[in-house]
């Protein structure tokens, strides 16, 4: 086999993978590129056009009098093999989330300006809550506009989270909504849960959390957002962090009413 017939071969691989990776994402032959123009095929991006152009000269115009009008390097082979390799053995998800021991976490007897005034600061949009160490719900912007909607409703300096009551559970966000998976899962699975398809009307996606059994019930490795995906510079993971403690304000903390109500998500 020729370079030639080796590059054109891994082209049309590529685009095959490609394919069923991103069904019906434009026109035919045009997978290669729409990968590249992606968030996740930045990396590839000018290699790949040049890859495109050689394609289309060997395709189009093979030889000129006999002799090839072209021939691909090694180096240009080389980004097909590796661009081939990135998409069938994809990064694990914990490899870009925020991982346990730089979450956020809340008592669900905390108060709650003190756990908005952390998120502002810091950035963060989600914050689970817990009580007795076990995941009750998660506390969110969407949290607040909900329960301040009734206009018996007010948040002062001396509202704790469990007030906010069932609008804290999993399944009580009236615009999002949650996901659990496990450590295996990897970057094409969380990116497919974020994605909404055509014509899809239920409630966006906010966080993605990464759990030992991916369950509710399982111990919080990480959470991954739709931002984390487009990060450049994303956390690594480091396997002492399964042991690792969460970060609470510890906020003067009381204790909360009994309640047994179930958790609920995908």
């Amino acid at each position: 086999m020729t370079r030639a017939e080796r590059f054109l071969n891994l082209y049309k691989e590529l685009e095959d993978v490609l394919e069923q990776r991103y069904p019906k994402s434009g026109r035919p032959g045009t997978a290669i590129m729409d990968f590249a123009n992606r968030d996740e095929g930045a990396a590839f991006r000018e290699d790949l056009n040049t890859c495109r152009e050689v394609r289309n000269l060997l395709s189009h115009h093979p030889d000129m009098d006999g002799a090839a009008i072209v021939e691909p390097s090694d180096a240009l082979i080389q980004v097909l093999v590796n661009a081939l390799e990135y998409i069938r053995t994809p990064k694990p998800a914990i490899d870009f989330a925020t991982p346990r021991s730089r979450l956020l976490i809340a008592d669900s007897g905390e108060r709650v300006f003190p756990v908005m005034r952390a998120m502002e600061k810091e950035g963060y949009s989600h914050v689970p809550v817990f009580r007795n160490g076990r995941l009750t719900g998660v506390f969110s912007i969407s949290t607040v506009f909900s329960y301040t909607m009734n206009e018996r409703n007010r948040i002062t300096e001396n509202t704790r989270i469990f007030e906010l009551g069932e609008l804290l559970k999993l399944d009580r966000h009236t615009s999002e909504r949650f996901a659990f998976v496990g450590p295996k899962a990897d970057y094409w699975m969380v990116r497919d849960l974020f994605n909404r398809r055509p014509g899809e009307r239920s409630k966006r996606l906010a966080v993605i959390f990464i759990t030992k059994n991916g369950r509710p019930d399982g111990t919080i490795l990480g959470i991954v957002t739709p931002w984390d995906l487009i990060a450049e510079d994303p956390p690594t993971w480091n396997p002492e962090e399964e042991n690792a403690v969460p970060r609470i304000l510890n906020d003067d903390i009381v204790d909360v009413p009994d309640d047994n109500g179930p958790l609920s998500a995908e």
